[in-house]
């Protein structure tokens, strides 16, 4: 319950911002965050350090706020070199928008990823995309319903 309501506290600072470089809040006092055990769509497991050395942004719920961090990735990383984003599922979603893959597992497991960065309630997770560092680390809670420009914005800032 407290990570949920300081999610909620951090997004909603996050969103009054004005611009995309100012509407960053770093989260430190968040304590979000660790290692899951998925699989990806050809069946190889995957955890946390198979993304170490890259960006990674997680997104736990299926909305039409993906493609507009498609878009972001596209504008604030266009080598795809820099930033990866995945979406932790219990079933192959529909299609989903460029540059982002998915990742599934048994409900525990997905359970267990999304309760480790407090999205276990989907309309929170719904809103919320999470960027970790090369170094499996929390950085900071996205809003998904930033513009893509923002989002860019603020991927470009944060990325490590």
């Amino acid at each position: 319950m407290r990570n949920l309501v300081s999610a909620l506290a951090a997004s909603l600072l996050l969103c009054a911002a004005p611009t995309h470089a100012q509407s960053f809040v770093p989260a430190p006092n968040l304590s979000f965050g660790g290692d899951f055990t998925l699989t990806s769509p050809s069946g190889a497991t995957v955890t946390l350090q198979t993304f170490h050395g890259a960006n990674l942004v997680l997104a736990f719920c299926a909305t039409p706020e993906l493609a507009r961090l498609a878009t972001a990735l596209q504008l604030a990383d266009p080598s795809g070199k820099k930033l990866r984003a995945v979406l932790v599922t219990q079933a192959a979603p529909p299609k989903l928008p460029p540059r982002i893959s998915s990742l599934s597992g048994a409900p525990a497991q997905v359970q267990a990823a999304a309760s480790e960065y407090g999205a276990t309630d989907p309309s929170t997770a719904a809103t919320l995309f999470y960027l970790i560092g090369p170094d499996g680390k929390f950085i900071a809670l996205i809003p998904a319903t930033l513009s893509p420009e923002q989002m860019a914005g603020q991927l470009s800032a944060l990325s490590r």
